[in-house]
């Protein structure tokens, strides 16, 4: 592992615990050495990043989630030069992907779940 991975974390913004298990399992089959944060709400996410600002991130985005959605969540934050957003979603729609698109920060549209191989190939290209 480089020196300024052990500096980087997963985030995991997903309502679902089911999701959210699965992307952790995924991630630390691959990145083993890598923490891995995880949050059931858009606003549990942005309250961890206002006052843990240190690392370099990778996040993995839902967008549909009760009370705020990964939309919600993509209109405030305020990605840092080294982060890395995913939007990570069970919809394979072509609007929501074009949506997406229009965020310079997302680099890329996901469909669930996660797998090792697209996990192998996203972290190869951002370590």
């Amino acid at each position: 592992m480089k020196k300024d991975n052990l500096n980087m974390e997963i985030c995991i913004i997903d309502d679902s615990h089911t999701m959210r298990l699965i992307t952790s399992k995924v991630c630390k089959l691959i990145l083993p050495g890598i923490p891995i944060q995880t949050f059931a709400s858009v606003d549990e996410a942005l309250d961890y990043f206002n006052e843990n600002d240190s690392k370099r991130r990778i996040l993995f985005v839902d967008l549909e989630m009760p009370e705020k959605t990964g939309w919600d969540f993509l209109n405030v934050y305020q990605p840092r030069p080294k982060d890395v957003v995913y939007i990570l979603s069970s919809s394979d729609k072509e609007s929501q992907m074009h949506k997406a698109k229009k965020y310079p920060f997302v680099s890329d549209f996901l469909i669930k779940p996660l797998t090792a191989q697209t996990f192998r190939a996203i972290a190869s290209t951002q370590l």
